[in-house]
């Protein structure tokens, strides 16, 4: 295992990073798309047994010693439980391989061990269902960072740039924008 293929997959294990690892390995570190995709799947994946079994242990701990964080934490599992209950109802472990499928920070497989913690989702159901999220996130990051490259070469410099801006912004826009 080189340097660059220790960093793509302990940052593939942080929360905030775990989404930008493979383009950081295809793109800066220069990795084939399939050693890049394959250290940053294993990276997402190798925290998520160890966070299911220590995640309510964590939290009764917290909640224990420290009042605020309990004020904090009934607060925040509450709201969720209120605003999100209807969804996890019907979706169950689907839903959970759906939202960890999302290539977005934040979306990881850190928030499915969350949401399956807060929602009682059975490990038998929620693991498997974050390790296939995870793995169409990678899939979906492997797709666009190689295809960042590829258009890189073709067009070179700003063109580049300016092209895949518009595409960022018409992604977002798609998105974001306000049904009727």
């Amino acid at each position: 295992m080189s340097y660059k293929e220790l960093v793509v997959f302990v940052l593939s294990m942080l929360p905030v990073f775990e989404r930008t690892t493979i383009p950081l390995g295809i793109v800066t570190y220069k990795m084939p798309p399939a050693v890049a995709f394959g250290w940053a799947l294993a990276g997402n994946l190798v925290p998520v047994i160890p966070l299911m079994l220590l995640l309510d242990p964590a939290i009764r701990v917290l909640t224990r010693y420290v009042p605020a964080t309990k004020r904090l934490v009934d607060w925040a599992f509450d709201r969720a439980r209120r605003k999100h209950s209807k969804q996890m109802e019907r979706y169950g472990a689907l839903g959970i391989a759906l939202l960890v499928s999302v290539p977005v920070p934040g979306f990881g497989p850190w928030t499915g061990v969350l949401l399956a913690y807060l929602f009682n989702v059975r490990p038998r159901y929620a693991v498997p269902a974050i390790f296939a999220g995870a793995t169409v996130a990678c899939v979906l990051l492997t797709a666009a960072a190689t295809g960042a490259v590829w258009l890189g070469r073709i067009l070179h410099g700003p063109t580049a740039i300016a092209l895949s801006a518009l595409f960022v912004l018409g992604v977002l826009f798609v998105l974001f924008r306000k049904k009727n």
